[in-house]
Protein backbone atom coordinates (compact mmCIF):
# COMPACT_ATOMS: atom_id res chain seq x y z
CA UNK A 1 0.00 0.00 0.00
CA UNK A 2 3.07 2.58 0.95
CA UNK A 3 4.31 1.61 -2.90
CA UNK A 4 0.57 2.92 -4.84
CA UNK A 5 -0.44 5.64 -2.52
CA UNK A 6 0.72 9.27 -2.14
CA UNK A 7 1.26 10.10 1.12
CA UNK A 8 -1.58 12.25 1.65
CA UNK A 9 -4.04 9.30 0.74
CA UNK A 10 -2.41 7.14 3.08
CA UNK A 11 -2.28 9.76 6.02
CA UNK A 12 -6.10 10.48 5.74
CA UNK A 13 -6.39 6.88 5.50
CA UNK A 14 -4.77 6.53 8.83
CA UNK A 15 -6.43 9.29 10.43
CA UNK A 16 -9.68 8.27 9.44
CA UNK A 17 -9.17 4.31 10.85
CA UNK A 18 -7.48 6.33 14.10
CA UNK A 19 -10.83 8.31 14.07
CA UNK A 20 -12.96 5.57 13.98
CA UNK A 21 -10.83 3.72 16.68
CA UNK A 22 -11.62 6.26 19.17
CA UNK A 23 -15.43 6.22 17.95
CA UNK A 24 -18.45 5.17 20.10
CA UNK A 25 -17.11 3.94 22.93
CA UNK A 26 -20.18 5.81 25.55
CA UNK A 27 -22.37 3.31 24.11
CA UNK A 28 -20.74 0.39 23.82
CA UNK A 29 -19.85 0.96 27.38
CA UNK A 30 -23.68 1.52 28.54
CA UNK A 31 -24.29 -1.64 26.46
CA UNK A 32 -21.71 -3.58 28.76
CA UNK A 33 -23.20 -2.42 31.69
CA UNK A 34 -27.05 -3.17 30.43
CA UNK A 35 -25.79 -6.55 30.44
CA UNK A 36 -23.71 -7.02 33.19
CA UNK A 37 -26.33 -5.32 35.56
CA UNK A 38 -29.49 -6.69 33.43
CA UNK A 39 -30.70 -3.42 33.48
CA UNK A 40 -33.45 -4.40 30.44
CA UNK A 41 -32.73 -0.96 28.45
CA UNK A 42 -34.41 -3.15 25.72
CA UNK A 43 -37.51 -2.51 27.40
CA UNK A 44 -37.67 1.21 26.96
CA UNK A 45 -35.99 0.97 22.95
CA UNK A 46 -37.16 4.73 21.92
CA UNK A 47 -34.97 6.34 24.90
CA UNK A 48 -32.18 4.07 24.25
CA UNK A 49 -32.14 5.13 20.32
CA UNK A 50 -32.76 8.32 20.84
CA UNK A 51 -29.41 7.80 23.39
CA UNK A 52 -27.27 6.11 20.81
CA UNK A 53 -28.59 8.28 17.96
CA UNK A 54 -27.35 11.47 20.51
CA UNK A 55 -23.94 9.70 21.25
CA UNK A 56 -23.21 8.70 17.33
CA UNK A 57 -23.79 12.68 16.04
CA UNK A 58 -21.84 13.63 19.11
CA UNK A 59 -19.00 11.49 17.86
CA UNK A 60 -19.36 12.60 14.01
CA UNK A 61 -19.13 16.36 15.09
CA UNK A 62 -16.50 16.07 16.97
CA UNK A 63 -14.29 13.35 15.14
CA UNK A 64 -15.39 13.63 11.77
CA UNK A 65 -16.55 17.32 10.77
CA UNK A 66 -19.94 16.25 11.18
CA UNK A 67 -19.73 14.10 8.08
CA UNK A 68 -21.48 11.02 8.30
CA UNK A 69 -19.75 8.00 7.55
CA UNK A 70 -19.98 4.17 7.07
CA UNK A 71 -19.88 3.66 10.96
CA UNK A 72 -22.41 6.36 11.68
CA UNK A 73 -24.91 4.64 9.33
CA UNK A 74 -24.18 1.06 10.81
CA UNK A 75 -24.56 2.14 13.96
CA UNK A 76 -27.50 3.85 13.47
CA UNK A 77 -31.03 3.28 15.43
CA UNK A 78 -33.25 1.82 12.46
CA UNK A 79 -36.28 4.41 13.70
CA UNK A 80 -34.15 6.77 12.90
CA UNK A 81 -33.83 9.29 9.71
CA UNK A 82 -31.12 8.07 8.12
CA UNK A 83 -28.56 10.43 6.26
CA UNK A 84 -26.76 10.10 3.21
CA UNK A 85 -23.06 9.02 3.65
CA UNK A 86 -20.61 12.18 3.45
CA UNK A 87 -23.87 14.28 4.24
CA UNK A 88 -23.03 16.98 6.59
CA UNK A 89 -25.00 16.78 10.51
CA UNK A 90 -25.93 19.89 11.74
CA UNK A 91 -26.41 20.42 15.68
CA UNK A 92 -29.38 23.32 15.93
CA UNK A 93 -31.35 24.94 18.87
CA UNK A 94 -33.98 22.43 18.00
CA UNK A 95 -31.40 19.48 17.98
CA UNK A 96 -29.50 20.14 21.53
CA UNK A 97 -32.95 20.75 23.50
CA UNK A 98 -34.37 17.94 22.58
CA UNK A 99 -30.94 15.86 23.42
CA UNK A 100 -30.91 17.93 26.41
CA UNK A 101 -34.47 16.11 27.39
CA UNK A 102 -33.60 13.01 26.34
CA UNK A 103 -30.26 12.87 28.32
CA UNK A 104 -32.56 13.79 31.60
CA UNK A 105 -34.89 10.96 30.38
CA UNK A 106 -32.13 8.73 30.04
CA UNK A 107 -30.56 9.29 33.33
CA UNK A 108 -33.93 9.08 35.28
CA UNK A 109 -34.56 5.80 33.47
CA UNK A 110 -31.02 4.51 34.46
CA UNK A 111 -31.60 5.95 38.33
CA UNK A 112 -34.52 3.90 38.10
CA UNK A 113 -33.56 0.77 36.74
CA UNK A 114 -30.59 0.59 39.79
CA UNK A 115 -32.49 1.91 42.24
CA UNK A 116 -33.38 -0.41 44.85
CA UNK A 117 -34.09 1.36 48.35
CA UNK A 118 -36.47 4.25 50.07
CA UNK A 119 -34.27 6.78 49.39
CA UNK A 120 -33.62 6.14 45.78
CA UNK A 121 -37.30 5.95 45.58
CA UNK A 122 -38.18 8.84 47.01
CA UNK A 123 -35.63 10.64 44.91
CA UNK A 124 -37.62 9.36 41.44
CA UNK A 125 -40.41 10.50 43.47
CA UNK A 126 -39.60 13.90 44.18
CA UNK A 127 -37.51 14.56 41.06
CA UNK A 128 -40.75 13.72 38.60
CA UNK A 129 -42.84 16.21 40.86
CA UNK A 130 -40.02 18.63 40.48
CA UNK A 131 -40.41 18.38 36.29
CA UNK A 132 -44.03 18.28 36.44
CA UNK A 133 -43.59 21.85 38.29
CA UNK A 134 -41.06 23.14 36.28
CA UNK A 135 -43.47 22.09 33.40
CA UNK A 136 -41.31 19.92 31.86
CA UNK A 137 -43.93 17.91 30.48
CA UNK A 138 -42.18 15.47 28.41
CA UNK A 139 -39.67 14.62 31.23
CA UNK A 140 -43.26 14.59 34.28
CA UNK A 141 -44.77 12.15 31.53
CA UNK A 142 -41.97 9.72 31.48
CA UNK A 143 -41.14 10.05 34.71
CA UNK A 144 -44.82 9.10 35.69
CA UNK A 145 -44.95 6.57 33.35
CA UNK A 146 -41.91 4.77 35.14
CA UNK A 147 -43.36 5.43 38.22
CA UNK A 148 -46.59 3.43 37.43
CA UNK A 149 -44.53 0.54 36.19
CA UNK A 150 -43.37 -0.25 39.86
CA UNK A 151 -44.90 -3.81 41.04
CA UNK A 152 -44.99 -2.46 44.54
CA UNK A 153 -46.87 0.66 44.25
CA UNK A 154 -49.46 1.56 47.04
CA UNK A 155 -52.89 2.02 45.63
CA UNK A 156 -53.05 5.88 47.26
CA UNK A 157 -49.84 6.48 45.63
CA UNK A 158 -50.61 4.82 42.15
CA UNK A 159 -53.84 7.68 42.09
CA UNK A 160 -51.33 10.48 42.70
CA UNK A 161 -49.16 9.24 39.88
CA UNK A 162 -51.48 8.75 37.70
CA UNK A 163 -53.26 12.14 38.29
CA UNK A 164 -49.86 13.87 37.53
CA UNK A 165 -49.30 11.65 34.53
CA UNK A 166 -52.77 13.27 32.85
CA UNK A 167 -51.54 17.01 33.87
CA UNK A 168 -48.27 16.30 32.33
CA UNK A 169 -50.22 14.69 29.10
CA UNK A 170 -52.68 17.21 28.48
CA UNK A 171 -50.32 20.11 28.86
CA UNK A 172 -48.36 21.14 24.60
CA UNK A 173 -45.20 19.97 24.34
Amino acid sequence: ELINKNLDELTNELLNQEVDALMYGVSETIEKVNKIHKLKLEKHQDIWDSYIELDLRRNIIVHNEGKVNQKYLSSLPKKHLQPQNGEILICDDIYVFGSIENLIKFSYLLYYLVADGEDQLNFLISTAFEFLSCEKWNISLFAYDLLLAIPTLKNEDKIIYQINRLIAKKRPN
